[in-house]
Formats: C-alpha cells, structure tokens, sequence
C-alpha cells in the first residue's frame, strides 16, 4: 500500500467516511469528520502517516497492544522470535529505542498489520 492508501485506510477505520451530499454535488474528496452527522467540507484526512501526534490518535483505539508493539517491533526490524506466550517478549535497551522512535510511517504499518488492513484493496 502506498502512503496515501494506508493513510486513507486508517481514516475510515477512525470513522472518517467520504462526504455524499459532496461527492453528488461534484465535490471531490471531502470527508466528514467521525464525530460529525452532517459535512464539514474537510478536503484533508489527518496526515496519520507523517504526524506522530495523528498517529497517537489511532494508538489509542488499540485492543491490543501487545501484538501492536510486536508488529512495531518487526516494522522497526527488530527480529522478534515470538514464543506463543502473551506479553513474551523482552526488548533489549537499544529494540526499545527503536521501537520508542518509531517514525509516524512505521507505526502506520504496525497499525495497518494489527487491523489487517493491509490485506484490503483501498478505494
């Protein structure tokens, strides 16, 4: 997926759906904000792929985390041998570095891997 698909992927899991009464009347991708019933003319998705603080957003609706940091971790190319345990894995300082200065990017993958969406054709 390119930058673009994942960050548009990411939205719609977020609740960010495409504005009809625009996309009718010739507007051309206009998004309605998740929070929102009617339309906000917001022609920009959050850029979730190159904004930690966009990204921090998505992190928050995780279940997970636990298989969110181990796909974080082999984003970050960290080689995690997984065990079968839950919570198994112990990081070294430097893997937790890298996983703590994981760029907005990475974690989008990471997301992307936890959710599967990553297997699905973007629109």
């Amino acid at each position: 997926m390119t930058p673009e698909q994942k960050r548009i992927a990411l939205a719609r899991k977020a609740g960010w759906k495409p504005c009809q009464p625009c996309l009718e009347n010739g507007y051309k991708d206009q998004w309605r904000l998740p929070s929102d019933d009617g339309c906000a003319h917001v022609s920009e998705l959050p850029n979730f792929t190159g904004s930690l603080d966009a990204v921090a957003a998505l992190e928050g609706m995780l279940t997970n985390r636990d298989l969110y940091l181990f796909c974080l971790a082999e984003v970050c190319g960290i080689d995690v041998q997984h065990n079968g345990r839950s919570s198994c894995t112990v990081f070294t300082i430097a893997q937790t570095l890298l996983i703590a200065t994981a760029t907005a990017l990475q974690r989008c993958d990471a997301l992307c891997a936890v959710w599967g969406l990553d297997k699905e054709e973007t629109k």
